[in-house]
């Protein structure tokens, strides 16, 4: 179902896209985005398999044609840092195997109405003491949770 000020708005000079969208009661209707240049980005950190997280953003949800580059940033007990440049290949989903250290997580995703980009980061910090309790034999699963300061940890669940 498509209204005559739809039609309208489609036609109007700051269009960046129109898009078919399924309504709630099974219709069809058009959605016209205006000045989307750069939409906010986000991703998870989550359970993955044991130490393997999973980093996961959500799949491109208005088509707007992002490329995702991801880069993360290992810096050890002992303060020596690693970065790893394009991680996993512009890919919206992949795990990363952890250790103790933390870990900056930074996604930064461009099109070609957004070349700039947009960057996140979310920074992760993984002791000694949960590597040791990940590594015993009475463990259930491995969770990340959001901490009190903002950051992300891991949450050892045993059986």
């Amino acid at each position: 179902i498509v209204t005559d000020k739809q039609v309208e708005e489609a036609n109007s000079s700051n269009v960046d896209k129109v898009i078919v969208i399924k309504t709630d009661d099974g219709n069809y209707t058009l959605e016209v985005l205006k000045n989307q240049k750069c939409k906010e980005i986000t991703f998870e950190l989550k359970e993955g398999d044991g130490l393997d997280i999973t980093v996961e953003a959500p799949l491109d949800p208005l088509n707007m044609g992002y490329t995702y580059r991801w880069d993360i940033t290992l810096t050890q007990n002992s303060g020596e840092s690693d970065t790893s440049e394009n991680a996993n290949d512009g890919e919206n989903i992949f795990r990363w195997g952890v250790g103790p250290s933390t870990y900056d997580f930074c996604l930064k995703a461009t099109s070609e109405n957004c070349p700039e980009g947009k960057q996140v980061c979310k920074k992760l910090i993984v002791t000694d003491k949960q590597v040791e309790e990940a590594n015993a034999l009475n463990v259930d699963k491995i969770t990340v949770i959001k901490t009190d300061d903002g950051n992300y940890t891991l949450k050892v669940i045993k059986k």
